[in-house]
């Protein structure tokens, strides 16, 4: 009988660690998407596999602690590094027609997808 009620414990505490955290944010990198249908696209097809799950330390969507540092050397900078490539980022982030306003817009999604009018979570 105590090993059915040990095994009967273990089967709880292992079942309680897959419920999600509650505390945890409602909507994580992977789920945060421009409501601009033209913004979205470019997202999806250029940053999202990256900067979704901040593969190759790509800086995550919506995550302060990872935008931080990089947004403190200036939209210039930025703009340099998705135009050129930097580190594991290809250049101009395999968006080949993006425009600087693209950029723009897609670095001000990742860096702050709850504050901007065109991004929903």
């Amino acid at each position: 009988m105590a090993k059915n009620s040990l095994f009967a414990a273990l089967v709880a505490l292992v079942c309680a660690a897959c419920v999600p955290d509650s505390s945890a944010p409602a909507s994580s990198s992977k789920t945060q998407m421009p409501d601009s249908p033209a913004l979205k696209s470019l997202y999806i097809q250029s940053c999202y596999s990256c900067h979704g799950t901040g593969v190759n330390g790509a800086p995550r969507t919506g995550n302060q602690q990872d935008w931080a540092p990089r947004l403190a050397t200036g939209m210039d900078t930025l703009l340099n590094h998705t135009r050129n490539g930097y580190n594991a980022m290809p250049p101009r982030g395999m968006c080949i027609n993006c425009s600087d306003d693209d950029f723009r817009a897609l670095i001000n999604f990742m860096a702050h997808p709850g504050n901007l009018p065109n991004a929903s979570k």
